[in-house]
């Protein structure tokens, strides 16, 4: 019986649902859904062991694993006079908390906990643990034997096609490297390209994240990377042949992740769009009263208040009525009338929010994605679809979906998400319902229990600063000159090239986002400004003087500021100021884009299709550093870590950079840059203490104490 078939039987027998045996096992939501349907889909040893535990049956005969544990393995080790391997083993076991009696044997397993942990690195340098962690995984992988991993090599028909007519149309090669798996994945499932869909993408996303060591933000990612390639072919006529559908993310409504579609949340969306939206912009309060009619009331008063005035004739008071009606038609045009205090305090008791809280665009969206998906979990437990705000927000449903978002964004380090749902959630209980006073005090508690509880940098973002050693530090320095020396060879291969015309771009497309993105990174590590200011910034931003370079950001565009601030100076280093007048003398006019002349931003969009690319800036500049950082300085970082990033490099320097870091960061006291850094690595506090003990101590150079 296969694998298949026994869990088949199993569902049948016990009535359960392929996705609860899923999460009662602790998988993903579709792991047994995978096993199931996908054909020759291969689970690891890590998933059969635990279904096996959760349904009692011996599955690992089913799916073709011979059941041997770290002990069998270790024992075979000493038979062998291996007793290197064998304590490798003991190491890894020891490491993980794994019991070498019981613990089934699988190589994914170790690897992803090799590769994740931080405490299989504890106590080891460097080069001791990637010694340690290859000499395990190579025991590991004996167990079964080495074979060549199907490829685009061993496709026949459409799907081969498809491959080699992308790579004549000279499709990159990093594209090409994510095209070929999932053709491969089409021809296991005897499926030809133009039979591609949501379902099939999805599918193939489960695959990879059950095949690979990639974390599943990269499956994902890597997934979404693959539906763009489609569309773009799609659109292409050289491919019309293939007959391509132009494949959409398949992620956009997280239906993957909760198996809910949006359309049975019709209701609740309603309210959110047509009530909650313009409650956040400020255009309604939350009992329905529009922002022209609290004005028109407002001025009906004033005007009623100047006519009772002792003295004042009723000609006049027509006349200050007149006048009041014209104003409130005005202010019906005009919503951004000034209002005192006074009238701001009466706003927020009827219910409006006032300027200064109202939600942007962007915070509408993302909270509309937070009211969804705490919708869709509570459709999961409950099998009933809530169908208003007040539903949602009811205090023990509230709890019950937290608890639930909670356990499925759970990751090693652990996921802020549920803390910035739980405020969410009761901003919208508080400010846009206004539910009692008792139910508010519930929901904080729920709120408080999912809060981070503490300020500073997460935790998985520290585990990602703790990997740069010495060794990665420097390369990232140096990474700028390496990129700026790999583009000058290129350009000077092209100089060489006779076929080269007068006019001709200095470097290929590829290498001139490369150099961007090398400015970028030069901008990030002179002073780490945010990525929305590195991203829009503008040539009228620069300033040039004497050798060096300045971008002077408004301060409206800073996070935190308003246009009563100083504005934000970001200072370049000599090499960055050379590396950018190069690019702004050389470069960028070459690669704007078509009509795209007198875009503003130093970075001009890359976009081909001029509607949506021009006057827009390169918004995939960071992504790209992200790229160079992978490979040049073999670490994973996000743009954001730089600031983190530099002011640790700094402290660990001395600790008397302390008020340095604070100025360059921008931190507002130095007790914030305290609680950053202190936690990321306590010796930067600890042994400057132990040092100033040391020099304090006396007893050592008098008498012994009687």
């Amino acid at each position: 019986m296969t694998l298949a078939s026994e869990l088949e039987t199993y569902l049948t027998v016990t009535g359960q649902s392929m996705r609860a045996l899923s999460l009662r096992a602790g998988l993903s939501a579709k792991a047994v859904s995978n096993i199931i349907n996908i054909p020759g889909y291969r689970p690891s040893q890590k998933m059969i062991s635990a279904l096996a535990a959760v349904t009692g049956l011996d599955l690992t005969s089913s799916a073709g694993f011979s059941r041997v544990t770290y002990a069998d393995l270790i024992q075979q080790q000493e038979d062998a006079g291996n007793r290197r391997a064998a304590n490798r083993l003991r190491w890894l076991c020891e490491r993980a908390g794994w019991h070498a009696q019981i613990k089934v044997a699988c190589q994914q397993e170790a690897k992803e906990f090799l590769i994740s942990s931080l405490n299989a690195r504890e106590g080891l340098t460097a080069g001791s643990f990637s010694t340690y962690k290859s000499e395990a995984l190579d025991i590991l992988r004996k167990m079964i034997p080495r074979q060549r991993s199907r490829d685009i090599r061993d496709l026949t028909g459409q799907n081969a096609a498809l491959f080699y007519a992308a790579k004549s149309a000279e499709m990159p090669k990093w594209a090409l490297g994510q095209l070929g798996p999932f053709l491969c994945f089409l021809a296991d499932l005897d499926k030809v390209p133009s039979e591609s869909d949501r379902e099939t993408l999805l599918a193939y996303f489960a695959h990879r994240c059950s095949m690979t060591s990639s974390t599943e933000k990269k499956c994902r990612d890597h997934v979404r990377e693959v539906a763009a390639h489609f569309r773009k072919l799609s659109a292409d006529p050289a491919f019309a042949v293939f007959a391509l559908p132009a494949l959409s993310d398949p992620f956009e409504n997280a239906a993957d992740k909760f198996g809910v579609d949006d359309a049975r949340l019709e209701p609740l969306l309603a309210e959110f769009d047509e009530r909650v939206v313009p409650w956040a912009q400020g255009k309604l309060s939350r009992s329905g009263q529009t922002y022209a009619q609290f004005l028109a009331d407002l001025d009906a008063e004033e005007a009623m208040s100047a006519a009772a005035i002792p003295g004042a004739s009723s000609d006049k008071a027509a006349r200050m009525l007149a006048k009041a009606a014209r104003r409130t038609t005005a202010s019906q045009e005009k919503p951004g009338r000034t209002l005192t205090d006074t009238q701001k305090s009466r706003m927020v008791g009827l219910g409006f929010l006032v300027e200064g809280t109202t939600w942007s665009d962007k915070t509408v969206a993302k909270r509309r994605a937070m009211v969804i998906a705490v919708a869709k979990v509570l459709c999961v437990l409950t099998d009933e679809v809530p169908e208003s705000i007040d539903e949602l927000t009811h205090p023990d449903l509230l709890e019950l979906a937290l608890d639930e978002l909670r356990r499925m964004n759970k990751g090693e380090h652990g996921s802020s998400y549920t803390a910035t749902v739980a405020k969410c959630m009761r901003k919208l209980a508080r400010d846009y319902l206004g539910r009692p006073a008792v139910d508010l005090e519930k929901i904080d508690a729920v709120v408080k229990g999912h809060g981070t509880r503490k300020r500073g940098i997460a935790a998985r973002n520290r585990a990602k600063l703790r990997e740069f050693d010495d060794e990665k530090v420097q390369r990232l320095i140096d990474m700028a000159d390496v990129v700026t020396r790999n583009i000058n060879t290129q350009v000077s291969d092209r100089k060489k090239n006779r076929k080269a015309r007068r006019g001709k771009a200095p470097l290929s497309p590829e290498s001139a986002r490369d150099l961007m993105a090398t400015i970028a990174h030069c901008m990030l590590l002179d002073q780490a400004p945010r990525s929305v200011n590195v991203i829009a910034c503008r040539l009228d931003w620069i300033a040039f003087a004497n050798d060096t370079a300045r971008i002077v950001v408004p301060a409206a565009q800073v996070k935190m500021r308003d246009e009563s601030c100083d504005d934000l100076i970001v200072h370049l280093s000599a090499q960055t100021t050379q590396l950018l007048k190069q690019f702004l003398d050389h470069v960028r006019t070459h690669v704007l884009i078509k009509g795209d002349d007198e875009n503003p931003y130093l970075f001009p969009s890359q976009d081909n299709d001029a509607e949506r690319g021009r006057g827009q800036p390169y918004h995939g500049v960071l992504d790209r550093v992200v790229r160079l950082v992978r490979k040049y300085v073999r670490a994973e970082i996000n743009p954001h870590l730089y600031r983190h990033l530099i002011g640790w490099i700094w402290l660990r320097e001395s600790l008397d950079n302390l008020p340095k870091v604070q100025r360059l960061l921008g931190h507002t006291t130095i007790q914030t840059t305290i609680d950053y850094y202190a936690e990321l690595d306590a010796t930067l506090s600890v042994e400057s203490w132990q040092d100033h003990i040391e020099a304090r101590r006396t007893a050592r150079k008098e008498a012994a104490w009687p």
